[in-house]
């Protein structure tokens, strides 16, 4: 994938991808295709807790990582959107800011809670006579 953006060994490839992208009906099959492997990873995930909450061993689960790794290595041959990127790759990039944005906000809060609590915790002022 990385050899498919401009001066890459694949740029042609890259070409044609992008003249696809622009017809309608491919764009379409492409948004359903990469939306498919979104909704696979989130109901796969659904599963694996409930693996778990149930006390499934491995030996049970063997076929899904099979399918997983089938799939996810047909994934990170999809071209992504920007050019020397696999869908997959920005996929977990989307995924890596998302996490950071929620990060911050979390500790956005915990600061501005900490800044209030320090306030409001200082010594009262004694009256004077």
């Amino acid at each position: 994938m990385s050899e498919m953006r401009a001066g890459g060994r694949h740029e042609a490839l890259r070409s044609e991808f992008t003249a696809m992208m622009a017809r309608p009906e491919f764009a379409r099959a492409y948004q359903a295709t990469t939306s498919a492997i979104g909704t696979y990873a989130a109901a796969r995930e659904r599963v694996a807790m409930d693996q778990v909450a149930r006390g499934l061993d491995g030996s049970r689960t063997a076929g899904f990582d099979r399918t997983d790794a089938m799939i996810g290595e047909e994934a990170s041959k999809l071209p992504g959107v920007e050019a020397g990127k696999s869908h997959l790759e920005e996929m977990a990039q989307r995924l890596a800011e998302f996490f950071r944005r929620a990060i911050e906000k979390v500790a956005s809060t915990v600061n501005s809670v900490r800044a209030s609590v320090g306030a409001s915790s200082g010594p009262s002022p004694s009256p004077t006579p």
